[in-house]
């Protein structure tokens, strides 16, 4: 029994309605930037750059693979209740970026879904854009994360929707995903 369904768009993430998070593919200082990033605080508005300073003066930078999450602020219009900021790993920069991105995929899956008990979450390609991650690859492990992250709960359903804002993404996702076995 498949207890999370999985769909693959190619859509702006912000243009989301009735998802209950989305995952900013976030840097460590919580800071607005570019791609997804820069669109999540554009559209979730000022209140969101003061959310993101508040908690890294409380906690500090967030380190790769961990996770922060605020409200959704000015997207709650969308039916939004939050944004999860993934910090992905930089696939050059990185000794082991496929462990780092594994591990922040399982850790965006249980946040949503074991901690905030969340029915629907939407998530980008992490790391492949700026930070160079291979698109191809990180498509693998999100197929191989989502597995076994299905395997491992019991008791829990939901949503888990790959946004993607271009066609190559989303193509490149749609095919790993349809093949029986990627790795």
């Amino acid at each position: 029994m498949q207890r999370f369904s999985v769909k693959i768009i190619k859509e702006n993430i912000v243009k989301l309605v009735d998802v209950d998070a989305i995952v900013n593919a976030a840097n460590q200082e919580l800071l607005p930037g570019g791609g997804v990033c820069g669109a999540i605080f554009q559209a979730a508005g000022r209140e969101l750059e003061r959310e993101c300073q508040q908690y890294i003066q409380q906690y500090g930078i967030v380190p790769t693979s961990k996770l922060a999450v605020t409200s959704s602020c000015q997207l709650k219009k969308n039916n939004i209740k939050y944004i999860i900021h993934a910090v992905g790993p930089k696939y050059f920069q990185s000794s082991s970026p496929e462990d780092e991105l594994q591990i922040c995929v399982n850790n965006i899956l249980n946040q949503s879904f074991n901690v905030l008990e969340l029915k629907s979450v939407a998530i980008p390609a992490i790391s492949s854009g700026i930070y160079g991650f291979p698109k191809g690859l990180c498509a693998q492990i999100f197929k191989l994360v989502i597995e076994e992250y299905q395997k491992d709960t019991s008791n829990k359903q939901g949503e888990i929707i790959l946004c993607n804002f271009d066609q190559e993404t989303t193509t490149i996702f749609q095919k790993v995903f349809q093949q029986q076995n990627s790795f």
